[in-house]
């Protein structure tokens, strides 16, 4: 595994990791001295039985946790044009004949493509019609995101089938390393069972002998040493019980962290759109804020203009359509069964070898062209079709809407004088002011529509602000944003969660993204050339 320098990283190298292995030599072995030098520590000595068990969990536990600290959590391989003399005239020839809008042949070419390089049918473009569609896309790693991947800002790249990032082994818990994840956590809770039983039996001996002179017991030394291994096993144990029901949990329903949190979240996004009204806002009449907010953008709704009554109308429908996308309750399709989610997870339907800590696990397909596991994933037909997961999240479509109306005019907002003006960030219309004073007199407009509203409605729940489709939610923790039940957002579960607003791009900025990258690698290998 190849360990990244990065402050986070590195910080988690130097304190989880120690802490860990620390932990496990002081009840593990410092246990055993103990009980094999305390003369007086009834009952004695561990048995023959006992030393071989525990011994033998302990082995199991440190081959688990190496290969669980140092299997690398698998690594998206995407075909770069310019890899061979061949492919890089192809894609000079390709490069010196494409233009700002590029053929439809090429475009259906790369569109074929985009579609094969990400390996997966959840989120393939739609060719032939010249639809664009969205394909997931990670904004750091400039290259297509799969079904079930995220970026980790710890590992810094896209990890398939990403559970978390585990400081405690300085590793993603993924496609690849789970099985031994799991290994580790079933082990290592076997031995603290073993270790609480061992320690339970001589505080059960001293009890029993409590009425005995103290010179026949064993040492003060020796009683704050067996005290000091009953806390630490105690609490230990409590945390990796838990640790191993939340594992054990998501290898039976096929769910990963990430997933259970997502899944909670387009829940509680379903029962909002459900009990509000057909936008998801809190207002009580829809068309009524619609048109207000029209008038007091300065729309002559009533002038006859047929763009701007076009302009209209299409929001509107794009208001509809979002809120019937965020209404329909989408199945998690990739539970396919108990026995088939286990053996998935563990990359072989053997049974036999899911807790053999030699064994290996699932690897993520290459080659050119990659299919298959960590790229497409089966689903269990509950959905209307495939690739609904994940559903749509208010919170991420907030955040593309934005950044679409901050890139149509090409800069930040600036006032007066600029080449550039103010863009207001609604919806999909870009409403511009000239100067200072006109954008307050658009402020003062929505703001007497805002109480206009309030004067004839009855709000019932918490108010969205005015200029976002959403209301701006705010987490457990009191930052803006979505938390779950336990207060955890995706970050705490190592997401770039930067590079988790910016997955669905249509294809023509996949299109431009690709035609430049194959311009600077075929730039790239001239200038190496020509050295």
């Amino acid at each position: 595994m190849t360990i990244q320098t990065g402050p986070s990283k590195l910080g988690m190298h130097l304190i989880a990791i120690p802490a860990a292995v620390s932990v496990i030599i002081f009840l593990g072995y410092s246990s055993q001295w103990l009980f094999h030098t305390a003369t007086y520590l009834e009952p004695g000595q561990l048995t023959t039985t006992e030393s071989v068990i525990f011994n033998t969990l302990l082995g199991c536990l440190w081959v688990s946790y190496i290969r669980a600290c140092l299997v690398n959590p698998g690594r998206y391989v995407f075909d770069e044009p310019g890899t061979s003399d061949e492919e890089s005239k192809k894609a000079a020839k390709t490069t010196s004949k494409s233009t700002t809008a590029p053929t439809k042949t090429t475009k259906d070419r790369e569109r074929r493509e985009s579609s094969s390089s990400s390996g997966s049918s959840s989120h393939s473009p739609t060719a032939g019609d010249g639809t664009a569609t969205g394909v997931r896309w990670c904004r750091k790693c400039d290259a297509p995101k799969p079904a079930r991947s995220h970026h980790c800002r710890h590992c810094r790249r896209c990890i398939p089938k990403m559970d978390h990032h585990c400081p405690w082994t300085g590793n993603c818990v993924s496609m690849q390393t789970f099985p031994h994840f799991l290994r580790f956590i079933v082990f290592t809770n076997l031995s603290l069972w073993m270790a609480a039983y061992l320690i339970g039996r001589r505080f059960y001996f001293l009890y029993a002998q409590r009425y005995l002179p103290a010179y026949l017991g064993p040492t003060l030394s020796q009683l704050i040493h067996l005290t000091i291994l009953g806390l630490v096993c105690g609490g230990t144990t409590l945390a990796l019980s838990i640790m191993l029901y939340t594992t054990l949990n998501s290898w039976m329903f096929n769910a990963t962290m990430i997933e259970g949190w997502e899944i909670e979240r387009h829940e509680a996004v379903v029962d909002r759109y459900s009990s509000s009204n057909a936008d998801g806002s809190w207002w009580g009449d829809d068309d009524d804020d619609s048109e207000d907010e029209d008038d007091a953008y300065g729309n002559n709704e009533g002038s006859g203009d047929e763009e701007e009554d076009e302009e209209l109308i299409a929001r509107r429908e794009h208001r509809a359509r979002k809120a019937a996308a965020l209404r329909m309750r989408v199945e998690f399709p990739y539970d396919l069964g108990i026995f088939n989610n286990m053996a998935q997870s563990m990359g072989t339907r053997n049974f036999l070898l899911w807790f053999f800590p030699l064994a290996g696990g699932p690897k993520i397909a290459t080659g050119r062209g990659a299919s298959g596991p960590g790229w497409d994933w089966p689903e269990n037909g509950f959905n209307d079709h495939t690739g609904m997961w994940p559903p749509p999240d208010p919170e991420k479509l907030r955040h593309a809407a934005a950044q679409g109306n901050w890139a149509a005019t090409g800069s930040g907002p600036t006032y007066g004088g600029s080449s550039t003006a103010f863009t207001s960030g609604r919806d999909e219309g870009d409403r511009q002011w000239g100067t200072p004073e006109e954008e307050k007199a658009a402020f003062k407009a929505r703001q007497e529509a805002d109480f206009r509203r309030r004067r004839t409605t009855q709000i019932t729940g918490p108010v969205r602000q005015v200029g976002s489709d959403d209301e701006f939610e705010q987490g457990m923790d009191g930052e803006p944003g979505w938390t779950n039940a336990d207060g955890d957002r995706l970050r705490d579960y190592g997401v770039d969660e930067e590079a988790e607003n910016d997955e669905d791009v249509p294809i023509a900025t996949l299109l431009q993204r690709r035609d430049a990258k194959a311009k600077l690698a075929v730039e790239a290998a001239q200038s190496k050339k020509r050295r």
